[in-house]
C-alpha cells in the first residue's frame, strides 16, 4: 500500500465515532487548516486521495491498532515474535521474515538427515 486515503480514515472515525471538529481539535497546530481537512476527509468525495500528514498517519496507524486489538482481531508475526501486523502482510518486519527462512532451511536439512538415517 502506497499511502492511507481519505476514505480509509473516514471509515475508521466513523467507526470509532469520531467528528471533523474532535479530529480538528486534535491536530490543531500540527497540520495547516485542520478543520477544513477533516471537513474534506469526512465528505468522502475524494476517497482516494492519499493523506500527506505524517502526525495524522501515525494516529491512524495507532487507532487501527487500538481498534484491532479490541475487536479481537489482530495478527501476529509468521516468526513467532509476537508483533502486531497490518494488511495482508504476514510478517512485522524484514528480519522477522529472514529468521523465518533461516529456520526454514534447518528444518529442511534436519528432516533431510532424517531421512537418510530410516533408510539405512
Amino acid at each position: 500500500m502506497d499511502g492511507i486515503a481519505f476514505g480509509d480514515l473516514a471509515k475508521l472515525a466513523t467507526k470509532r465515532g469520531w467528528t471533523p471538529e474532535f479530529l480538528a481539535e486534535r491536530f490543531k497546530g500540527k497540520i495547516e487548516d485542520p478543520s477544513e481537512f477533516f471537513h474534506r476527509v469526512m465528505l468522502g468525495k475524494c476517497a482516494e486521495v492519499v493523506i500527506p500528514y505524517r502526525s495524522v498517519l501515525a494516529f491512524y496507524f495507532q487507532e487501527l491498532r487500538f481498534c484491532q486489538v479490541e475487536s479481537g482481531k489482530s495478527r501476529h508475526c509468521a516468526c513467532g515474535c509476537g508483533q502486531p501486523v497490518l494488511d495482508r502482510k504476514k510478517w512485522a518486519s524484514p528480519g522477522c521474515k529472514k529468521r523465518s527462512q533461516r529456520a526454514k532451511a534447518t528444518d529442511m536439512e534436519k528432516g533431510s538427515k532424517k531421512a537418510l538415517i530410516f533408510l539405512h
